[in-house]
């Protein structure tokens, strides 16, 4: 079907009416004031502003020989609200910034439909009502709406439901009625994920309108304290130190005088006032204003954090698991060669030809996530996927999105049964080993399928590409559909091996260094084949000498003692499953480690969740992104992760300073109220 978006001006009309497509902060600065007025800092003043209006009192009846000034006594009611207006300001401010940060899930540049089979790059916030936006395995839905074409299967975790919902497309005239409904087979939410599939959501609410944004409150983010415990101790004993040193000079003095009283109510209005000083912005507080300061330092550096409150994980993260694509390679694949059942090669899709082209063709489109959705313009999907539905040359002009009956997912393995021709077939794509095993014919260039009488020299032939650093992607098709989530075991047709070549990131191995030299370990775990994780973790410098490479069959054999053991010498692990990322965590927890994980997938939510800190790549605007603590535009992932961790590091060293700057006022404030008592 054609899609037909709305034009520029109409765009632009929808802009002016709905406003942008961004949740506003609705915490009033009067809201926070009232918390500064109770803020412990605030009602230690008001105790020395009581005690000198006892003083004052006392000396007006005689009672003391000496008394306050009504100066002094206004001058400490005026620090009651400056200080009450203080802790509000910061307060107000750091919740603000963290908030907004906190925000940006992880949303990018989407295509939007504009006009009649036209697209344009347009980032999240601009989106409005009555766009067409496509959306993609991996893409975060950028606003609500209904799916007006395709079928994909989204995460929404974001409302607090765990597993995934099947979605697909609406009868033609469907209207969404307003209200949330996670189980409706046809809207889609803002902040949900697509795990599979791909589709043309209509927008029908954006921004506040939203439905995550009427369910959200604008509550504060607290940032932990747990590596802080003894410096805090330590700060909060420097503090009281001084308030009861000061308590003890001013009675001393008071006594030495003649005026016991006087000196002992002077001290406990100077204890106040210490106290108070020592807890200005207390240390919740003090850990978001350095967050706030860390979150502009991370935008410098291209790095939007999305959850601050993660930042002292990512202070004392000592792991780290990354994948392989957009975050040791560019991301950026190009098709070097198609090779079919009889081990002939084709450099390019015009050389395929025949029949065996037109049945490549049609099981590429159908099973990748990538779509040609107008004329020449490929979209979404992993960059693999990208490339060879490129290679194929995209799908018929004005053709729908592929409705897909049923997906299997395994390891490397995916399958899908499909509509195709005029009846069902399931297609399946993986590692060359793991589509040969299933393989009992083959599709030549012309004529009739053969039997493959060859799959040792086919399977050489895929290792030495992948030993070269190339991935093999393997495509085979049946007619048997998928069954309960059971694959077809065998009785598949080869249709051939994609040989995808990426570029790798020069800087990759320097990086790797560089969170060495931070105390970090690096372990690789990758979909891809043995042979070309091994050429991978030598190239980003990740196994140099010793250390171990294991495939996920030889993990899955591995008892969690066997795993704990042999832990320490993983450097890379092939063929990663979800399941396999799961256990790797879990294992690097119980060594003691704090894991930070840089994938590909963002739909690996278990996974980005399970970590202490998490990037993941989104294809919404090819960069890289998280549903956890960070997302950047930096084109190597392990080097946007080495800026954060270093960042936050830094983050810790300003909470530091902070604590210090607290103790140092507290003196000052000590000698100051001393020296004005007497």
């Amino acid at each position: 079907m054609a899609f037909y978006g709305l034009s520029r001006r109409e765009a632009e009309a929808a802009r002016q009416k709905y406003g942008p497509n961004v949740r506003s902060y609705n915490h009033s600065f009067l809201q926070e004031l009232g918390a500064g007025f109770s803020a412990l800092s605030v009602r230690l003043i008001i105790i020395s502003a009581l005690t000198e209006a006892i003083t004052l009192v006392l000396g007006l009846l005689g009672a003391v020989p000496e008394y306050t000034s009504i100066m002094k006594l206004v001058g400490v009611a005026a620090a009651v609200v400056l200080f009450a207006f203080a802790e509000a300001a910061l307060r107000y401010s750091a919740s603000r910034e963290l908030k907004e940060a906190s925000r940006c899930m992880a949303m990018g540049v989407y295509p939007v439909f504009r006009g009649v089979e036209g697209t344009a790059d347009i980032p999240a916030e601009e989106i409005t009502v009555g766009d067409s936006v496509y959306l993609t395995e991996g893409d975060v839905v950028p606003a609500d709406g209904i799916l007006e074409d395709g079928n994909v299967t989204v995460e929404q975790s974001v409302f607090g439901i765990n597993g995934r919902s099947e979605k697909t497309t609406a009868p033609v005239g469907y209207r969404d009625n307003g209200l949330l409904s996670l189980d409706n087979p046809y809207c889609l939410y803002r902040g949900t994920v697509i795990c599979s599939g791909s589709g043309v959501l209509k927008i029908t609410a954006i921004g506040d309108s939203t439905q995550i944004a009427k369910r959200q409150e604008d509550v504060d983010v607290i940032i932990p304290e747990q590596s802080f415990k003894s410096l805090v101790k330590t700060g909060n004993t420097a503090g009281i130190l001084t308030a009861v040193a000061a308590l003890a000079v001013c009675t001393l003095v008071g006594a030495m005088a003649g005026g016991l009283l006087r000196g002992f109510l002077a001290g406990v209005s100077a204890c106040a006032l210490t106290l108070a000083a020592a807890a200005f912005g207390r240390d919740s507080l003090a850990c978001r204003l350095c967050a706030v300061r860390t979150v502009h330092k991370l935008e410098a550096s291209g790095i939007s954090p999305v959850k601050p409150e993660r930042f002292e994980n990512a202070a004392a993260a000592s792991l780290l698991f990354t994948d392989k694509t957009g975050m040791i390679t560019r991301g950026e694949y190009t098709v070097s060669g198609f090779i079919d059942g009889g081990g002939k090669e084709y450099s390019s899709f015009e050389k395929v030809g025949g029949s065996l082209g037109k049945l490549l063709k049609a099981t590429v489109t159908s099973i990748a996530g990538a779509e040609l959705i107008s004329e020449g313009v490929v979209r979404g999907g992993s960059p693999a996927d990208k490339a060879m539905v490129g290679f194929v040359k995209g799908m018929p002009k004005n053709a729908s999105m592929v409705k897909r009956q049923a997906e299997f997912r395994e390891g490397c393995l995916y399958g899908v049964t499909v509509t195709l021709g005029n009846g069902l077939a399931t297609i399946i794509k993986g590692s060359a080993e793991d589509v040969l095993e299933r393989c009992s014919e083959y599709q030549p260039s012309e004529g009739k399928r053969q039997r493959i009488t060859n799959k040792s020299a086919l399977q050489k032939l895929t290792s030495t590409l992948s030993v070269s650093g190339k991935d093999v992607e393997g495509i085979a098709f049946t007619n048997e559909v998928i069954k309960d989530g059971e694959l077809p075991e065998k009785g598949f047709v080869l249709v051939g091996f994609m040989a995808l070549q990426d570029s790798y990131c020069q800087e990759a191995a320097e990086q790797v260094k560089r969170l060495k030299g931070m105390g970090i370990r690096t372990v690789l775990v990758t979909a891809c084949d043995r042979e070309n994780a091994v050429f991978t973790a030598k190239l980003a410098g990740i196994k140099k000498k010793g250390g171990v490479i294991l495939d996920s069959d030889q993990l899955r054999e591995m008892t969690e003692a066997d795993l704990d053991l042999r832990f320490g010498d993983i450097k890379a692990v092939a063929g990663a499953t979800e399941k396999d990322k799961l256990r790797l965590i879990k294992a690097a927890h119980r060594a003691g480690a704090k894991v930070c994980t840089v994938l590909t997938a963002m739909k690996e939510t278990p996974v980005l969740t399970e970590a202490d800190v998490s990037f993941a790549s989104s294809s919404a605007g090819s960069a890289i992104r998280s549903v956890c603590d960070a997302s950047a535009s930096d084109e190597c992932g392990v080097k946007c992760a080495a800026d954060y961790i270093e960042l936050s590091r830094r983050f810790s060293r300003d909470y530091k300073i902070w604590l210090t700057a607290r103790v140092i006022l507290a003196i000052a404030v000590a000698a100051a109220a001393i020296g004005m008592g007497w």
